[in-house]
């Protein structure tokens, strides 16, 4: 159950970061709203084999 509530927490945030610090983002680092959304993507997408991995090792004994 707290794998779920993990991955949900990070779900969250992902669109937390996307819609509150991409303005942020674009001002700062310079990139334009494609690079940007690259990155988002990526560092999306990326995670999302955590749930799998820690309910994995949640499970042992």
């Amino acid at each position: 159950m707290r794998a779920w509530l993990r991955y949900f927490l990070l779900f969250i945030g992902q669109f937390a970061l996307f819609t509150y610090l991409r303005p942020f983002l674009e001002s700062v680092t310079g990139l334009d709203i494609r690079m940007l959304s690259a990155a988002l993507l990526t560092m999306g997408t990326i995670p999302q084999g955590i749930p799998e991995g820690v309910s994995h090792v949640e499970d042992r004994p």
